[in-house]
């Protein structure tokens, strides 16, 4: 794991799903040292008080040491640099039983052996404790509970284990999230800047040659000259036009693949997607519209811990209405997010368009990307089509 990993694993988890297996083995924490203390501090208890309530302030402290090497471990530390915390916790969890039976500590060191050791050596080591505390319960306490009370302490220990590994695994899980949404960003970007070579290349090479072919003929024969130039104009047209669709065109050609794709990509990562998309109708800026899909999925993707996450595309008669909407986030990436170069990239095109697209915070740790994007007139179609080939009256678009 290299070390932008274990900065991306060290930050908070902000989802209920991530953060469940961590307080459901809280509960348990909390639940064990809790019914040891009242039995142990109560009226009915037996015994010398002192060693009771030392029983019970040992079993706190190896129980906050446990939480604090538990999130170490969730956060990207290698469980192999913390075996000195895992004898801390046995030593203490010892001692506790020792001093005044306090058991409830065993199952959390237990635990932690289970996850730092290699399984044959923690197979071991969890045996000769177990071992040790029946020999222990069958001389000095009760013969049943040395039957017991072993594979009790056991099954707890395998319970919490498995909350400390669920976490684990949920955390490499969204790296491997984000991981994935940064791939998606590298791999648009390689695609563009090989379309960009290639169509480039081609271009300038075809337009020098019939440069050089223009020129020679100049003065021998300027009708062929002026044939050359022609077909020299054509070329730098066309390229124009391809490089335009290059740079502004999404990544996949129809709105109802973008929509599709980004359906896809979600049930794969275990978000819940809703998707409420009309058909829209002939002359609609369905590329614009995929683009904002697209690059609203990637931000998400980016920059929260989204479950659920709804699309709507409306078409409205003057308008048409592209919402999205995904829960997850912090307020701290509330502002990365609207000030993003993507979507402002995008809230400059819908300016461009006569539209608008804002990005906003909304409450419960959601986020919202909303555009309207007008329908072309008539007068801007004929418009938009004959710019690219009026190279007299918009030569600049030519540098």
């Amino acid at each position: 794991m290299n070390a932008r990993s274990v900065r991306e694993m060290a930050k908070p988890w902000n989802t209920v799903g991530s953060r469940l297996p961590m307080f459901a083995s809280w509960a348990i924490i909390v639940a064990l040292v809790v019914q040891e203390s009242v039995s142990d501090l109560g009226p009915d208890a037996v015994g010398w008080f002192g060693l009771s309530l030392l029983g019970t302030v040992i079993a706190i402290a190896v129980s906050l040491l446990y939480v604090a090497w538990q999130l170490r471990i969730v956060r990207g530390v290698n469980p192999s640099t913390t075996r000195r915390l895992v004898l801390m916790l046995m030593v203490g969890a010892c001692a506790a039983m020792l001093i005044d039976g306090h058991w409830a500590p065993l199952p959390l060191a237990l635990s932690a052996v289970m996850l730092v050791l290699r399984p044959v050596r923690a197979t071991i080591t969890v045996a000769l404790i177990l071992i040790g505390l029946g020999v222990y319960l069958a001389i000095a306490v009760n013969p049943r509970l040395a039957v017991v009370m072993p594979p009790g302490v056991l099954a707890l220990a395998a319970v919490l284990y498995a909350f400390t590994r669920l976490s684990v695994v949920i955390r490499e899980l969204q790296l491997a999230r984000e991981e994935l949404a940064r791939t998606r960003v590298d791999q648009e970007r390689l695609r563009m800047q090989r379309d960009l070579h290639d169509l480039l290349g081609r271009t300038l090479v075809t337009a020098s040659l019939r440069n050089q072919i223009a020129l020679r003929t100049l003065d021998s024969d300027p009708r062929a000259t002026r044939e050359h130039l022609e077909q020299l104009h054509a070329v730098v047209t066309d390229g124009q036009a391809r490089l335009r669709a290059v740079t502004s065109g999404p990544v996949i050609v129809s709105l109802a693949d973008e929509v599709e794709s980004a359906s896809t990509l979600c049930h794969r990562l275990g978000i819940e997607i809703t998707v409420d998309a009309e058909p829209l109708p002939d002359g609609a800026p369905e590329r614009d519209v995929g683009a904002i899909v697209r690059e609203s999925v990637t931000n998400m993707l980016k920059h929260s811990r989204a479950l659920h996450c709804s699309l709507t595309i409306r078409s409205e008669p003057m308008a048409v209405v592209v919402t999205m909407v995904n829960d997850g986030c912090l307020p701290s990436e509330a502002k990365p997010r609207v000030d993003g170069t993507g979507l402002a990239h995008l809230r400059e095109t819908a300016e461009v368009l006569g539209g608008t697209l804002s990005a906003e915070f909304l409450e419960h740790s959601r986020f919202r990307v909303s555009a309207r994007l007008p329908h072309p007139t008539a007068s801007d179609t004929e418009t938009a089509a004959l710019s690219p080939v009026d190279l007299s009256t918009r030569p600049q678009e030519l540098r």
